[in-house]
């Protein structure tokens, strides 16, 4: 759950929300274009720039990515609906273990030149492919207990600079500062069924 308050203004209008540099990064844009979410991985980055699949700023938006790690299938939602399918040129063996050159980071990639320009109310990493129906049912809440789930970072500690994993596999995210806090009011579950 991303709020995204301006597009551009970083290195190469390149705005990281979350991965590894070079491997697997969630980011808004490219050299030429800065307004869309693209998977950037050692293979390559997609999708490719499309003026129909510009992001709105200055809203809250529930971004997915989903990737089967066998073929290189990938299938991008925003707000629970698939905006992008593709297929990378390889399989990707993904790892989000700390022990990558660079590490993963949350809000910015391998330097502080492509920081994310806007709030996160939420990530997660799964290690099971979720299907639409399962994306739009759990946009806002999800049981951190549920089976896949391998990191589920609230954003909801309300001081301070680490940010905890709720599922319990001790995956907390520390920033390099105090973090800025601000409550955030989501949509009822309800409204999505």
């Amino acid at each position: 759950l991303v709020y995204n308050n301006q597009w551009g203004g970083s290195e190469a209008n390149i705005q990281s929300l979350m991965g590894i540099e070079g491997y697997f990064l969630l980011r808004f844009g490219d050299a030429n274009f800065a307004e869309q979410l693209q998977v950037a991985t050692g293979f390559g980055n997609f999708p490719d720039k499309d003026q129909s699949k510009k992001l709105s700023s200055k809203k809250w938006m529930h971004l997915s990515v989903t990737v089967n790690t066998v073929n290189g299938e990938y299938h991008i939602y925003v707000d629970g609906i698939e905006q992008s399918a593709g297929k990378t040129k390889g399989s990707v063996p993904l790892d989000f273990s700390v022990n990558h050159n660079g590490g993963f980071f949350i809000g910015r990639s391998w330097n502080d030149n492509r920081w994310f320009n806007g709030n996160i109310a939420e990530c997660r990493i799964w290690n099971v492919i979720r299907t639409g129906k399962e994306i739009r049912r759990n946009m806002y809440t999800i049981d951190p207990k549920t089976p896949g789930l391998m990191a589920y970072w609230k954003f909801n500690e309300g001081k301070g600079n680490i940010v905890k994993d709720a599922t319990g596999n001790n995956n907390d995210a520390i920033a390099k500062s105090d973090l800025k806090w601000i409550p955030v009011i989501l949509p009822e579950d309800a409204a999505l069924n």
